[in-house]
């Protein structure tokens, strides 16, 4: 082996070490009786619980599809939106009344962002960091 290579010998004996690795005797009997005990009660576990499992479900399922069916069948028929004015010129002021302050409502916003932006780029301008 050149002299070079040799403290690369280190990094491929572990070969020949996984090599001599061996069980110990019985394991696969101890293994063997191991799994079989596990496996043993897991498929009682399994056989005993998997239909009531499938049999709540479907009861669940079928109370479940009953009640929304009962709820929609006694659900009122009326329109949500209904008319609720008899006097056609108190609904207009109504209405009128509601859009003159949500236009209030939407210029006092403006105004306060149009503030807010004018205070941000003046202390931008003057080198002033915000948290």
């Amino acid at each position: 082996m050149p002299e070079e290579f040799r403290q690369y010998i280190p990094l491929f004996s572990y070969i020949s070490d996984e090599q001599s690795v061996t069980l110990s005797e019985g394991f696969n009997d101890r293994l063997r009786n191991a799994l079989d005990a596990e496996g043993k009660k897991r498929y009682i576990t399994i056989r005993i619980f998997k239909p009531l499992l499938r049999i709540a479900v479907s009861v669940l399922l079928v109370v479940g599809v009953g009640i929304s069916f009962y709820f929609i069948s006694k659900q009122d028929n009326r329109p949500h939106l209904v008319e609720t004015f008899e006097d056609l010129n108190a609904a207009m002021r109504h209405a009128a009344f509601a859009l003159e302050k949500l236009s209030y409502a939407l210029q006092k916003s403006e105004t306060v962002s149009v503030e807010t932006i004018s205070k941000l780029a003046g202390s931008l301008r003057n080198g002033q960091q915000f948290p």
